[in-house]
Protein backbone atom coordinates (compact mmCIF):
# COMPACT_ATOMS: atom_id res chain seq x y z
CA UNK A 1 0.00 0.00 0.00
CA UNK A 2 2.85 2.03 0.53
CA UNK A 3 3.92 2.43 -3.25
CA UNK A 4 0.25 3.42 -4.08
CA UNK A 5 0.44 6.34 -1.56
CA UNK A 6 3.88 7.38 -3.03
CA UNK A 7 2.62 7.76 -6.30
CA UNK A 8 -0.66 9.07 -5.56
CA UNK A 9 1.08 12.08 -3.05
CA UNK A 10 3.14 12.62 -6.25
CA UNK A 11 0.29 13.36 -8.75
CA UNK A 12 -1.17 16.02 -5.93
CA UNK A 13 -0.78 19.48 -8.06
CA UNK A 14 -2.25 20.74 -11.14
CA UNK A 15 -0.93 19.77 -14.74
CA UNK A 16 -1.11 21.00 -18.40
CA UNK A 17 -1.94 18.67 -20.62
CA UNK A 18 0.66 17.53 -22.97
CA UNK A 19 -1.12 15.51 -25.26
CA UNK A 20 -3.62 13.49 -26.13
CA UNK A 21 -2.59 10.44 -27.76
CA UNK A 22 -3.45 6.53 -28.36
CA UNK A 23 -1.19 3.80 -29.34
CA UNK A 24 -1.74 0.77 -31.61
CA UNK A 25 0.41 -1.54 -29.78
CA UNK A 26 0.38 -4.13 -32.45
CA UNK A 27 1.35 -1.77 -35.14
CA UNK A 28 2.80 1.73 -33.43
CA UNK A 29 0.54 3.78 -35.12
CA UNK A 30 -0.40 6.97 -32.53
CA UNK A 31 -4.01 8.89 -33.20
CA UNK A 32 -5.11 11.87 -31.62
CA UNK A 33 -8.93 11.08 -30.37
CA UNK A 34 -9.72 15.01 -30.40
CA UNK A 35 -6.99 17.04 -32.17
CA UNK A 36 -3.28 17.30 -32.04
CA UNK A 37 -3.53 20.63 -30.25
CA UNK A 38 -5.53 19.47 -27.41
CA UNK A 39 -4.90 20.92 -24.16
CA UNK A 40 -6.13 21.94 -20.75
CA UNK A 41 -5.53 21.67 -16.88
CA UNK A 42 -5.95 18.06 -15.04
CA UNK A 43 -6.04 18.71 -11.43
CA UNK A 44 -5.54 15.94 -8.86
CA UNK A 45 -6.07 16.61 -4.61
CA UNK A 46 -5.12 14.76 -1.86
CA UNK A 47 -8.37 13.68 -1.53
CA UNK A 48 -8.53 11.52 -4.31
CA UNK A 49 -10.84 14.31 -6.72
CA UNK A 50 -9.47 14.62 -9.75
CA UNK A 51 -10.83 17.35 -12.19
CA UNK A 52 -9.48 17.60 -16.31
CA UNK A 53 -10.46 20.11 -18.77
CA UNK A 54 -10.10 19.31 -22.34
CA UNK A 55 -9.96 22.02 -25.34
CA UNK A 56 -8.58 22.96 -28.85
CA UNK A 57 -5.65 24.59 -28.05
CA UNK A 58 -5.57 25.44 -32.17
CA UNK A 59 -9.32 27.06 -31.94
CA UNK A 60 -9.48 30.64 -32.44
CA UNK A 61 -11.80 32.87 -30.18
CA UNK A 62 -15.18 33.64 -31.50
CA UNK A 63 -16.62 36.58 -30.50
CA UNK A 64 -20.22 36.81 -31.31
CA UNK A 65 -23.19 39.54 -32.02
CA UNK A 66 -25.56 37.65 -31.15
CA UNK A 67 -27.44 39.54 -28.32
CA UNK A 68 -28.61 37.25 -26.37
CA UNK A 69 -24.93 35.26 -25.93
CA UNK A 70 -23.56 38.68 -25.17
CA UNK A 71 -23.22 39.52 -21.72
CA UNK A 72 -25.40 43.03 -20.85
CA UNK A 73 -23.32 46.01 -19.04
CA UNK A 74 -24.87 44.75 -15.66
CA UNK A 75 -23.33 41.37 -16.15
CA UNK A 76 -19.65 43.13 -17.03
CA UNK A 77 -19.51 45.16 -14.56
CA UNK A 78 -16.87 43.78 -11.47
CA UNK A 79 -18.64 42.98 -8.68
CA UNK A 80 -16.16 44.05 -5.29
CA UNK A 81 -15.25 41.30 -3.04
CA UNK A 82 -16.40 41.31 0.69
CA UNK A 83 -13.49 42.41 2.62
Amino acid sequence: MQARNSIQDSLVGTWTLGAYETEDVACGDVAHPLVRSATGPIMHAADGYMSVQISDGGRALKVTTTAWVRPSSADRTPVPLAP
